[in-house]
Formats: C-alpha cells, sequence, structure tokens
C-alpha cells in the first residue's frame, strides 16, 4: 500500500441484504479508526525520541519512525477507502430502492406507523354509559349537592364507535406487514452491483 496511489475497485454483486450487513461492518470498522485516531498520535511528520533512544543506532531509529509513519497513513488511508465506499454503497442501494419501489414502500411503512399510533390513542371505555345526557346531569347534580370546595368532577364520555377504531388499526398493521414481506422478498430476490476498495472488500468477507 503507497501513500498516494489507489486501487482499481472491486465488482461486487450481492442482495440489499447482504449490503445492509456490509454497511454495518464498514460503520462500525470506520468508528473504531476514528477512535484509534483520536488517541494516539497520528501526525505524519512527528515522531517523539526518547532518553532511552540517545543510544540506539540512527539506522534502527529511522526505520522505527518509517515503520510509524506507514502504519498511519494506512490506517488513515483505509479509513478514507471505508467512507468513500459507505457513501458509493449507499448511492447503489438509493438506486435500487427508487427502481423497485422500496422507498415508496418504506414511505407507506412508516405513515401506516403513524396513524396506528393515532387510532391507539381512542381507548377503548368500558366505564363509559352510553346515556351521555344521563352522565351529564348525574355530575351536575353530584356538583349541586357536594362540599363547596369540590370545583369539578370528571367523566367519561365516548364520542366514537371504539370497534371501528380497532378495525382500522388492524387493517393498517395488516397493511404494513404486506409491504414489509414485499420489501423483503425484493432484497432477498435481487442483486446489486457495488464497486468497493479491496481492503473494504476483505474486512466483510467479499475480497
Amino acid at each position: 500500500m503507497k501513500p498516494f496511489e489507489f486501487e482499481n475497485r472491486l465488482t461486487i454483486k450481492v442482495t440489499p441484504n447482504q449490503i445492509h450487513k456490509i454497511m454495518d461492518k464498514i460503520r462500525e470498522k470506520i468508528d473504531e479508526l476514528k477512535y484509534a485516531d483520536s488517541t494516539k498520535e497520528s501526525s505524519f511528520t512527528q515522531f517523539s525520541i526518547k532518553k532511552m533512544d540517545v543510544n540506539v543506532d540512527t539506522s534502527r531509529l529511522i526505520e522505527k519512525f518509517e515503520n510509524q509513519f506507514t502504519q498511519r497513513y494506512k490506517d488513515k488511508k483505509f479509513l478514507l477507502e471505508l467512507k468513500e465506499d459507505l457513501l458509493y454503497i449507499k448511492e447503489e442501494l438509493f438506486k435500487f430502492n427508487v427502481t423497485y419501489g422500496v422507498s415508496q414502500k418504506l414511505s407507506q411503512i412508516e405513515m401506516l406507523k403513524q396513524r396506528v399510533k393515532y387510532y391507539q390513542e381512542f381507548k377503548e371505555c368500558l366505564d363509559c354509559e352510553n346515556d351521555i345526557d344521563e352522565t351529564i346531569e348525574r355530575a351536575k347534580e353530584f356538583l349541586k349537592n357536594s362540599d363547596s370546595e369540590i370545583e369539578s368532577v370528571d367523566i367519561e364520555i365516548l364520542f366514537y364507535e371504539y370497534e371501528n377504531v380497532k378495525k382500522l388499526s388492524i387493517e393498517a398493521n395488516k397493511k404494513i406487514l404486506e409491504l414489509e414481506k414485499e420489501i423483503t422478498l425484493l432484497n432477498a430476490s435481487h442483486e446489486i452491483e457495488i464497486k468497493i476498495n479491496k481492503n473494504t472488500a476483505e474486512l466483510v468477507g467479499l475480497g
């Protein structure tokens, strides 16, 4: 590996399911290299000669510093390659998602999930009475005859049909499962052509 030379990328065909696992591995390695870079000396020109090195042969010190330099640029170069590959893979996955309608299906799923959350706000009310007028009249009567310190009383009134809400929620969840199944089948049955660096391919087990 040389600091200013980049090899041609390898062309590999993978399924979208594999791509998600590949991106996870790349992200993990990026985080690892970033952390290592932040916790050690990573300058390409700065090296440290310790007191114990005074009697060490100069040629051995040069070899030591050259090895340090090589390791530093290899780590930084690998980090750059991983970042580039991740961006490229994301772009190819985005193209696939648009072409096969995966993005649209994912948006539908998200909207349906929000709708289900909305439906969940309409709880079943077992204590609610059918006669709203009577419920209100009883509450008014209670306040008239109650201690003067009582300023209000809570009542439960149902202005919607819970069974209708329940049905709509079930239908939305059913549609979510259908869309998720469609996405799973698309991700498992199609391949995407990606181009990644050799080091990245070796990292994810494809090199």
